[in-house]
């Protein structure tokens, strides 16, 4: 099996043989960040009144000797049209706390419902707990909250 590939440098086609064998995909990607990658999502209905905890700390499961980094959060928010939501993530890193306010950004409404969005790279390493609070500004009526959280293992 032959693959082209093309030479940025010199502007031409190199044909570059390849053995029919299945290689190891590590061998492949020259990264191991892909096999130790993970991605998990939890949603949860907002009660009137009260603010809600999304605990991914039992979703994760970190392998002993190792740390978890999470490089990415994505999330939606639902309120009542005309209210605004926090969101705040809580990790630990050998017993010591931390806690990062996100930001939380109106798209549009929807019907009777405030629609916000959260999308934000990040690199935070924790070894224990992974939580998202979700706090609202006024009690009135139900809301809607869907975080998504990717990321890797590292060694610890």
């Amino acid at each position: 099996m032959d693959i082209q590939t093309v030479d940025p440098l010199r502007n031409s086609r190199a044909t570059q043989a390849t053995s029919r064998q299945p290689r190891p995909a590590a061998a492949l990607r020259g990264n191991c960040r892909e096999q130790s990658a993970f991605q998990y999502w939890q949603d949860e209905t907002l009660a009137p009144c009260s603010d809600a905890v999304l605990d991914f700390s039992d979703l994760v499961s970190i392998p002993a000797g190792k740390r978890a980094v999470i490089e990415l959060v994505t999330g939606t928010i639902q309120v009542p049209a005309g209210q605004s939501a926090h969101l705040r993530m809580s990790t630990s890193l050998e017993c010591a706390p931390s806690e990062l306010d996100l930001a939380v950004i109106p798209q549009h409404a929807l019907g009777c419902a405030c629609v916000l969005m959260v999308s934000q790279t990040m690199r935070e390493y924790t070894d224990g707990e992974i939580a998202f609070q979700v706090t609202r500004e006024r009690c009135e009526g139900a809301g809607y909250a869907l975080i998504c959280i990717s990321g890797h293992f590292v060694e610890a």
